[in-house]
């Protein structure tokens, strides 16, 4: 599964970065990048803080504390279990994607060095398993 992070503008909201993936579900939906992108339009500041706290959970996860650990926002969320990570829809537990919780820290810190960069118009795919050094 690919991500690619890119910016938009609109005349409401100056910049605000979007995720989206190549392996959405039949409903076109992608549980991992929705939750990713998901500022609960507290700003890019917040995101980058909120992002640490997945990373802590991740690295506690991969460390052997006993998961499931959750991290979530408003309509999405990851659960970690060891080096299990299932990012889901909180309305609806059949829309899922599971990867490798190495491969979520690392979507994790890559996605948060994008926001970190800024708006600048640049548009990046990562392989989410090579993310995890697969």
């Amino acid at each position: 599964m690919k991500l690619t992070f890119s910016w938009n503008r609109t005349q409401v909201r100056t910049a605000f970065a979007l995720c989206t993936s190549d392996g959405e579900n039949a409903a076109a939906v992608s549980p991992l990048a929705h939750l990713l992108d998901d500022d609960s339009r507290l700003g890019i500041d917040h995101a980058i803080r909120w992002i640490d706290e997945g990373k802590k959970l991740a690295l506690a996860s991969l460390q052997g504390v006993p998961g499931p650990l959750r991290w979530a926002r408003e309509y999405f969320c990851a659960e970690m279990d060891g080096d299990r990570t299932i990012a889901m829809s909180g309305g609806d537990p059949a829309c899922r994607q599971v990867v490798t919780t190495r491969s979520f820290l690392g979507a994790l810190e890559t996605w948060q060095a994008f926001l970190a960069a800024g708006p600048t118009g640049v548009p990046r795919t990562v392989d989410v398993q090579a993310l995890g050094g697969s």
